[in-house]
């Protein structure tokens, strides 16, 4: 697809990043950041300019030890999932802080968030092996997988949920893609090589049911239909236009644009949809 626009560099300046991981656009085609190694969050304008920060290092409302993922919530706010602290924030699309929960659900070094339509929370619990689902206010709903479990058990990194309750699970020591059904089956096929939890592969749903999955180690976006058919890919090594070195987080808009973050090259990229 097309490079739109790309942003970042290492560094701690508004339009630099320090290991940016999870993404998530908003319904005006506004970018959230991860910006883990910088301990904030980072919203840039559709077209790629940073627009403001919010967040600081610790362990206090609106602060951070390692914001890793994070969505967009039906009404606009923005929940993020901070993996060192086990613990969910909310805060306005502004960055003003609303809410801390989810610090009660005994996860340990949780990597990947989802949201599905009613706006339920899916937190993918890596070192517990599971998958959780939330309300939004924090209460436990459902649990996948778990120690003893094969669902799970190749080190859970992020979760997408289909507009019929269908989720999807990736794992990064496997590189398997689990498929949860609403009505109780599951599937599996193997996406992506085995990457490292910190880096491993993340997920996005896009228009017409498509999953986008990033391949950190193989420096590449590959795109599967629901039964887990590839349809489609990008992506070459290098640091040049449209390459990567360590593409992990992704999101993709109402529209079709894909969002990729690098952790490597510490810098956000945005294409085109793609053709079909």
């Amino acid at each position: 697809p097309e490079l739109l626009w790309a942003v970042g560099g290492c560094g701690d300046g508004l339009g630099r990043f320090q290991q940016p991981r999870g993404l998530a656009v908003d319904t005006a085609g506004r970018v959230y950041v991860a910006d883990a190694g910088n301990q904030r969050i980072v919203r840039l304008s559709p077209e790629g300019e940073p627009e403001l920060a919010f967040g600081a290092p610790g362990e206090g409302r609106g602060e951070f030890l390692e914001p890793f993922d994070l969505v967009v919530e039906p009404d606009g706010n923005v929940v993020v999932l901070d993996s060192m602290a086990q613990r969910l924030q909310r805060f306005t699309p502004d960055g003003e802080f609303l809410a801390v929960f989810g610090g009660d659900l005994a996860t340990y070094r949780p990597r990947g968030l989802a949201i599905d339509a009613l706006g339920d929370l899916y937190v993918v619990d890596t070192g517990g092996l599971r998958l959780l689902r939330i309300s939004p206010e924090g209460t436990l709903l459902q649990q996948w997988g778990g120690r003893g479990a094969e669902i799970g058990a190749g080190q859970p990194v992020d979760a997408a949920v289909a507009s019929d309750g269908t989720i999807y699970l990736s794992e990064a020591e496997t590189g398997v893609i689990w498929r949860l059904s609403p009505d109780g089956r599951t599937a599996r096929w193997v996406a992506t090589k085995p990457a490292s939890t910190i880096d491993g592969p993340h997920m996005a749903m896009g228009p017409a049911e498509l999953i986008y999955v990033t391949d950190p180690e193989l420096w590449r976006v590959v795109v599967y239909e629901p039964g887990g058919q590839p349809v489609a890919q990008f992506g070459t090594q290098g640091t040049g236009p449209g390459q990567f070195l360590k593409p992990v987080g992704l999101a993709v808009g109402q529209d079709g644009r894909i969002y990729v973050s690098d952790s490597q090259t510490c810098r956000v990229q945005a294409f085109a949809p793609l053709a079909r």
